[in-house]
């Protein structure tokens, strides 16, 4: 069961987030964690949801020159990792910078 951690309540409800954002601070990885070294090297981010929330997420798909403090992205769906016993495919929530 989930609590509020402020308050300990139970009644919790799904909310959704924005689907946008921008970078607050990011950085780049040259050797990842296991299970992502195919996709070496790859962006992390503090991405600043258009509520205020901040997430941590990696950005894909966007050119380095484009990857920067500031700069506006969007949410996509794409594949996070791929399970080695059982081949099962998991995707997530990844960001894209806005051109």
């Amino acid at each position: 069961m989930y609590r509020c951690k402020k308050c300990g309540s139970e009644h919790i409800k799904d909310k959704e987030m924005p689907r946008t954002g921008k970078i607050m601070t990011y950085t780049r990885l040259h050797e990842p964690l296991p299970g992502f070294e195919a996709q070496a090297p790859l962006y992390l981010a503090v991405v600043k949801l258009d509520n205020g929330a901040r997430i941590l997420s990696q950005i894909v798909d966007s050119p380095d020159e484009a990857v920067k403090t500031g700069a506006r992205v969007k949410a996509t769906v794409r594949r996070a990792l791929v399970d080695g016993d059982s081949g099962q495919i998991v995707y997530g929530y990844k960001f894209i910078v806005e051109t």
